[in-house]
């Protein structure tokens, strides 16, 4: 209980206290008072700790599963890459007026047992935890075999898409260069696509990337460049 009297005191079982308050005179305060007070204080603070507590396992625990699902899926890429679970799917690209493919653009897949996993599902993941280069490696290599299955002038190219960190590998090029004298392909069987994110990102660098690969003869293009 709380009063404020001028000169008076408060009584409150028998026993009287009272506290000086120069604005207003006299303030008069209970033990029993603040005892209540106290009371209420420690319960609403109790309440707020308890409630922190459990909030903050609770994002700990968002935290640890996303954690634990990244993980999962870098062990299944390592284990795609060292197993050869990698695999190439081709998608067409029709010249309109001669209704002719010229081009295939080469597609990255992840095989778990009858699946075919799409790159939506890991890449991300393996770029994020640098193994985009070693993911695009095993790309350029299949698809110079498959171009060297190309042999007619008329068979059609091969697009390769390259991400970001493969930009910045100053080793890319020689490697490029050695696989196709590997597999005996025209350097113009091969076209290299710098996606736009990339690109942006790394404006200089995808400049002098894409140079790089047509002084080899290569074909290589960006929509940002």
């Amino acid at each position: 209980m709380v009063g404020t009297v001028g000169l008076g005191l408060l009584a409150w079982a028998g026993e009287r206290y009272g506290v000086y308050d120069p604005p207003f005179g006299i303030t008069l305060l209970t033990l029993a008072a603040i005892s209540i007070g106290a009371a209420v204080l420690w319960r609403a603070t109790h309440v707020i700790r308890r409630t922190e507590r459990a909030q903050v396992p609770e994002q700990l625990r968002t935290i640890h599963a996303r954690h634990r699902r990244e993980f999962r899926w870098l062990d299944r890429i390592h284990e795609a890459l060292d197993h050869n679970l990698l695999m190439l799917q081709a998608q067409p690209i029709v010249h309109v007026a001669t209704d002719r493919v010229t081009q295939v653009e080469v597609l990255v897949r992840m095989r778990d047992g009858k699946e075919l996993i799409t790159p939506d599902r890991f890449l991300d993941i393996a770029e994020k935890h640098g193994l985009g280069p070693s993911i695009d490696r095993w790309v350029i290599r299949e698809s110079a075999a498959l171009a060297a299955m190309l042999t007619e002038p008329d068979d059609p190219r091969i697009e390769v898409n390259l991400s970001a960190d493969s930009l910045r590998d100053p080793d890319l090029p020689w490697y490029i260069a050695d696989l196709l004298g590997e597999h005996d392909v025209p350097p113009e069987r091969m076209v290299f696509e710098v996606t736009e994110t990339a690109a942006i990102a790394n404006i200089d660098t995808a400049r002098a990337f894409v140079q790089q690969l047509a002084d080899l003869g290569c074909r290589a293009s960006s929509s940002s460049i």
